[in-house]
């Protein structure tokens, strides 16, 4: 076992590539391949890693998984992404700006074994790298069979949102053996995770490594409180919280307008910045449990947003009730810009808190008073700017920034591609 620091079908017959590869041109691919520059010097073929998600919209893995490929050198590695939703996704358009294909296709298609394998083969993939949690099992068989050396399987979360019954139960123990058997490498990012998916003796297999994920603090002071609640239309000089996740179950939405009702009795004033998109029913849900608390005007949902910095550096603290993470890496987004944050006592939270003084956790099982007193502690203990500026820097410090998940998944992927192991074809 290693710990490594790291740092969100039907259509594309055939394997087809989409308008993002069009748009990377012969000359690109060609250069991937390791053509020569003109003198007939051969160059070293970049190591190609086809990144496997469920989706490519706005989200912690998605978003975290497009800045590695960004990061990283376009001379060493080449990447594509696969979604099995089977389509692009939102975040498609970033990615073909860095000449990343995007292959749309649908897991639920009978034939996508054989498009996945012809796929794999007709791009000579050097790595695979899952991030679809169990269902990892079955995309890295099909990739052991296609021959690609390196399979990797990274879990983000901790739990895979689904009712434990007999039925999932059995589904994740036969996942989990097609892991052991196909995988090159095993990674989650918090050992917390690696414990809940693969149990406590998961650091007795040298495959299974710990890959923190990281983010890298914005440059300049980027709080702006006056623009944030004049485009709000909230009180400047009103106290002001945010929260920042998918509206999904997993991010707990209606125990965080519960804990606001709470803090509003202390704190009438108080004001609520809820960012992120998901679910339609939840968020159907969600707006009515802030009607029943009688919240509207003191909750705004801003959706969808590009500007996750900006937000979070003007709020006063951060407020993060999850059911269950896998990191949690908008708590990093926040401790990035000073801004503090109360959070469920998850294991891979308290897990981050041991490095990052702005995390302070609480469990579900409190009150939603109790809750409401942390939070205005620890937005009294903040309120002196030199307390932000010094939990930001614990950041840089710690192993959550971005440059060290950087640097950590280049080595992962050039061992990877290296791999003898070819483990069972099932």
């Amino acid at each position: 076992m290693r710990e490594t620091e790291m740092g969100k079908a039907g259509a594309n017959p055939g394997c087809m590539p989409t308008a993002t590869e069009a748009a990377v041109g012969p000359a690109s691919v060609a250069a991937a391949d390791g053509a020569g520059g003109g003198q007939g010097v051969s160059r070293p073929r970049p190591i190609r890693v086809l990144h496997v998600l469920s989706r490519l919209d706005r989200g912690g893995a998605e978003l975290a998984t497009v800045e590695l490929m960004r990061r990283s050198d376009p001379g060493r590695f080449r990447f594509d992404v696969c979604t099995l939703s089977g389509r692009a996704g939102g975040l498609a358009g970033q990615l073909g700006q860095l000449g990343v294909a995007v292959y749309p296709l649908a897991v639920r298609r009978l034939d996508f074994s054989s498009r996945f394998r012809r796929l794999l083969r007709s791009k000579r993939f050097d790595v695979v790298h899952c991030h679809v949690h169990h269902a990892s099992g079955f995309i890295l068989r099909l990739a052991g069979q296609a021959g690609v050396p390196g399979r990797i399987a990274f879990f983000h979360n901790s739990h895979d949102g689904r009712p434990n019954n007999w039925l999932r139960r059995a589904y994740r123990a036969w996942m989990r053996r097609a892991i052991r058997r196909h995988a090159t490498s095993v990674l989650a990012g918090s050992r917390a995770t690696m414990a809940s998916v693969w149990g406590r003796d998961w650091d007795q297999g040298p495959r299974f490594e710990v890959l923190y994920l990281g983010v890298e603090p914005p440059n300049g002071d980027c709080r702006d409180r006056q623009g944030v609640a004049d485009e709000f239309g909230l009180p400047a000089t009103a106290p002001l919280y945010v929260h920042v996740g998918r509206m999904t179950e997993q991010k707990n939405h209606f125990r965080l307008v519960s804990v606001i009702a709470a803090l509003r009795k202390r704190q009438p004033a108080a004001r609520l910045l809820v960012v992120g998109a998901g679910e339609p029913e939840v968020e159907r849900r969600v707006r009515s449990a802030i009607r029943r608390l009688g919240l509207d005007g003191a909750v705004v949902l801003c959706g969808e947003r590009t500007d996750v910095f900006r937000l979070v550096a003007s709020a006063d603290v951060m407020i993060f009730p999850s059911l269950w993470e896998g990191q949690g890496l908008a708590a990093l987004e926040a401790c990035a810009v000073g801004t503090p944050v109360v959070a469920s006592d998850l294991p891979c939270l308290t897990e981050m808190a041991a490095y990052l003084d702005g995390i302070h956790c609480l469990g579900l099982d409190r009150e939603d008073d109790q809750w409401a007193r942390l939070i205005l502690r620890v937005a009294e203990q903040y309120k002196r700017p030199h307390k932000r500026r010094a939990a930001a820097r614990r950041l840089l410090e710690s192993p959550f920034h971005l440059q060290r998940a950087v640097e950590a998944a280049n080595r992962l992927w050039a061992e990877a591609a290296r791999s003898q192991w070819r483990g069972g074809d099932g």
